[in-house]
């Protein structure tokens, strides 16, 4: 089993050296989820996420300004988040393997 032993191995490394990557691009991108709250004729933008037990809100701007490009980053973090938990998952199967 000494090749599939050796590939696996790589393919750890591989995995710890993307999940680090997703875990640095994870930390620079908003978390939560967006809120838009009307003000007479104004939108605002909010995000909404929590902190313990409570939940925050935190003022992002005007939504002509802002709402797109808030929407497109908390959906990126989305997605890497997924990606890293599939990550775990194959993680846990190869070292289940090595070790067998």
């Amino acid at each position: 089993m000494g090749i599939i032993e050796d590939a696996l191995r790589e393919e750890k490394i591989r995995n710890q050296q993307i999940r680090e990557v997703y875990l640095h691009e994870i930390n620079s991108l908003p978390r939560g989820s967006l809120t838009v709250k009307e003000v007479g004729a104004n939108r605002y933008c909010y995000l909404r996420y929590r902190e313990g037990d409570k939940v925050r809100l935190k003022y992002a701007g005007k939504a002509e300004v802002v709402e797109d490009e808030l929407s497109k980053k908390i959906e990126r973090r989305r997605e890497l988040e997924s990606l890293l938990k599939d990550l775990g998952s194959d993680m846990k199967l190869i070292e289940k393997v090595i070790r067998d």
